[in-house]
């Protein structure tokens, strides 16, 4: 079960975020699962919901997991279409000249923080980014309301 391993990196990842943002809560978490992860949504959010209690910036948080369909871009007739089988063919026109354009994340799209002292609520989208040596580093944006 390498959902509860991904959760434990995700509750982390979020605490770890909230302090590094001088907040106190983490009220929501959304996390983006594609198809083609092969991980078990059902069992990842328990694995949230069970291991968020380690620290306190997301004791109480709301992790809300959303699957991500596969989408397929075919550079014979240029459609995209969401993948209905497992054959990475294009639906429209058959040819398996097929790039994928989507479901093959894993990542935290959006979290919603509270500053208590300030009494503010936050909501910072998430945006996958590439270092100049590839890593991938997540960059938020927020916006108060």
């Amino acid at each position: 079960m390498h959902e509860l391993s991904f959760a434990q990196e995700i509750v982390s990842l979020v605490a770890q975020e909230a302090r590094d943002l001088g907040v106190s809560r983490v009220v929501s978490v959304t996390v983006t699962v594609g198809r083609l992860m092969a991980v078990e949504t059902d069992n990842l959010w328990f694995g949230l919901d069970v291991l968020k209690s380690q620290f306190g910036e997301t004791s109480q948080t709301v992790f809300l997991v959303v699957e991500q369909s596969v989408r397929l871009h075919c550079s014979h007739c240029g459609q995209t279409t969401d993948m209905q089988n497992w054959t990475f063919a294009c639906e429209t026109c058959g040819s398996h000249q097929v790039e994928v354009v989507a479901g093959d994340i894993l990542e935290v799209t959006d979290m919603e923080v509270a500053d208590e002292t300030e009494g503010t609520l936050e909501t910072m989208e998430t945006e996958g980014k590439n270092d100049d040596e590839g890593e991938c580093r997540k960059e938020c944006y927020g916006s108060k309301r």
